[in-house]
């Protein structure tokens, strides 16, 4: 199929388009830098150089992405805004964009699979995973900006599959690398009270996707795609170690530390002038008993998506990072 992928240089971008060549789709990659696509464009995939936030660059990636006359039949945004200087661009990007996006989608009758994110339906409660038919929660300007780029793919009469990772991680990850760097260094950690999250690796997302993208039953659906057990920080932590095969020490987060450090981050990148790795929004986030969601088996089941489970994934992402010496 002639599947277009925005936000195609990022870390799930990157991932969906190596999937879908590899299934024999006719890629293209709309990206604001080509440079950063540049070892898609090696693989045989179409470089666009265009940003979502600008509809006539979007219209156009999607009407006509080459010199045929034919419009894309997909298109997979992984386009999105995890952390920003200022509020608005959230909604800039996660909202505004994915609307005009479901609108030229549906003049075209391109399919849209929509990777949205667990923040956008809210946290859970440790032992009680959110279901993703629960009246939405986010507890974040992400989360929000997310839920509401939902709502409005829905609102645009598109055709459309959203997909809900969890915590994604695997090789080239810069977030959950956090974790790896700290069993590198031989530290564990841990909160009190204990909190909870599952895992999504970056393979089993691309590959949802991939899959939704083929399948017209997966239309109008929503699945969750991660590693349904629940981790502590601190079993995250064990694993990844055992894993490495390293010995950890213990060490406990407290809450106000955690605080204080999204505070300065944000303030030292305003400083700068940049967006904060770590802000309050993401401690936000942080700071909640439990992210999980119930309702993977139908991923399993309408996909044939069966999540890989934590151990093995972090296997491979341990491997990665020690490969490529980022640890």
């Amino acid at each position: 199929m002639k599947t277009l992928v925005t936000g195609a240089a990022g870390f799930i971008g990157t991932r969906v388009t190596e999937e879908l060549l590899r299934r024999g789709h006719k890629v293209f990659c709309l990206v604001r830098t080509p440079a950063k696509a540049a070892h898609l464009e090696k693989s045989g995939a179409v470089i666009i150089k265009g940003d979502v936030t600008d509809a006539e660059s979007l219209r156009s990636s999607m009407e006509r992405p080459d010199d045929s006359s034919r419009p894309v039949e997909a298109v997979v945004n992984c386009a999105g805004v995890l952390r920003a200087r200022d509020t608005a661009r959230y909604y800039t990007v996660n909202r505004d964009a994915v609307a005009t996006m479901g609108g030229i989608a549906k003049n075209i009758a391109a399919r849209i699979v929509h990777i949205s994110s667990l923040a956008a339906f809210g946290p859970s409660r440790p032992g009680k995973p959110r279901s993703l038919l629960d009246a939405p929660a986010p507890v974040s300007e992400y989360g929000r900006s997310k839920l509401e780029g939902t709502l409005a793919l829905a609102a645009s009469g598109a055709r459309f599959t959203i997909i809900v990772p969890s915590a994604v991680y695997g090789p080239r990850d810069k977030d959950m690398f956090f974790f790896f760097k700290a069993v590198s260094m031989g530290l564990g950690i841990s909160t009190r009270p204990m909190r909870f999250i599952q895992l999504s690796f970056s393979e089993d997302v691309a590959a949802a996707c991939a899959v939704a993208v083929e399948t017209r039953e997966a239309e109008g659906k929503t699945y969750c795609v991660a590693d349904p057990v629940e981790y502590s920080w601190s079993h995250v932590c064990e694993t990844i170690a055992l894993a490495a095969g390293k010995k950890i020490f213990r060490v406990t987060a407290p809450d106000t530390l955690i605080s204080v450090a999204a505070f300065i981050s944000q303030i030292a990148a305003a400083l700068l002038g940049r967006a904060a790795v770590f802000n309050t929004d993401k401690a936000r986030e942080m700071l909640q008993s439990a992210w999980t969601c119930s309702g993977t088996s139908a991923t399993e089941k309408d996909l044939g998506v069966r999540a890989t489970d934590f151990a093995s994934g972090a296997s491979k992402t341990y491997n990665w990072y020690k490969q490529n010496r980022w640890l």
